[in-house]
């Protein structure tokens, strides 16, 4: 069921991707984020959905130490509310880690890109092998700046497999 603050979201999101429209975004997120908190509580998923967003334009704008801190309060609502390996804490740890490697926090984006690959590896392997050579991909880059030669290598050989098993000869 979609509810207003779906629907908010949605416009916050579609401005938040026009460029030179992020603060107006910034601003319809916070007000969507206290409709969140009154209508579903401070601790509820779809708050953490706004948070997420939220994060994201506030990682956009470049003001990386507060999308950090609001990431990671989705992130752990996300927790609490699914556990620790499921694919909207992955998901959302995702998005951390891309605001880690801004921050020049490698290391740690690093580790935050490998559990998400552990959560949805199998799915994505399954079912939608692209997407999955695109995170392969990412780490890859990630490993290529700390200088991680071999882990490149070995990256960059599942990469080739999953290519090699997902190709079919056209006819």
């Amino acid at each position: 069921m979609t509810t207003p603050v779906d629907e908010l979201l949605g416009q916050v999101e579609a401005a938040s991707c026009t460029a030179g429209r992020e603060e107006e975004a910034l601003r319809l997120c916070e007000q969507v984020m206290k409709m969140a908190e009154k209508e579903f509580g401070t601790d509820h998923p779809k708050t953490a959905s706004v948070l997420e967003v939220y994060g994201k334009i506030l990682w956009q704008l470049k003001r990386l130490d507060e999308a950090e801190r609001v990431v990671r309060r989705a992130v752990n609502i996300y927790e609490r509310a699914y556990g620790s390996d499921h694919i909207r804490v992955a998901s959302t740890l995702l998005e951390l880690s891309h605001v880690y490697a801004f921050q020049g926090r490698l290391t740690e984006a690093k580790i935050l890109f490998r559990h998400t690959l552990a959560v949805v590896y199998d799915e994505l392997n399954a079912n939608s092998p692209g997407a999955l050579i695109e995170l392969l991909g990412r780490l890859s880059a990630l490993c290529e700046v700390t200088g991680e030669t071999e882990a490149i290598k070995g990256l960059e050989a599942e990469i080739e497999a999953i290519r090699s098993r997902n190709y079919t000869a056209p006819h």
